[in-house]
């Protein structure tokens, strides 16, 4: 072996990482944020077609108004959930959002 050729420790991106703590019910939230990042990417390529700008809009922005408004509507309908979809309105990306019984 060659003196200095072999590290003492792996970089920090290859140790293992600690899981994230889940909230419970895990699945029903994980399956909420996988449709959230769905609708936002399905969001960004909609308006990327409309032509308008994609700067400055992040994933978390974007989940905690579609968390806020998911909620809202919850509690108004008494719904089990709620369906966010991306379509145009008058040549922009926008959200529809239906309730699910």
């Amino acid at each position: 072996p060659v003196p200095g050729s072999a590290r003492a420790s792996a970089p920090p991106s290859l140790l293992p990482q600690p899981a994230a703590p889940s909230l419970s019910p895990a699945a029903p939230v994980d399956a909420v944020e996988a449709d959230f990042q769905a609708v936002f990417q399905d969001f960004l390529d909609t308006r990327q077609r409309c032509g308008e700008p994609v700067e400055g809009l992040t994933f978390e922005k974007f989940a905690a108004k579609l968390r806020g408004n998911r909620e809202q509507l919850m509690a108004r309908y008494g719904c089990k959930g709620v369906k966010f979809q991306v379509y145009v309105k008058d040549g922009k990306a926008a959200l529809k959002a239906t309730p699910l019984t």
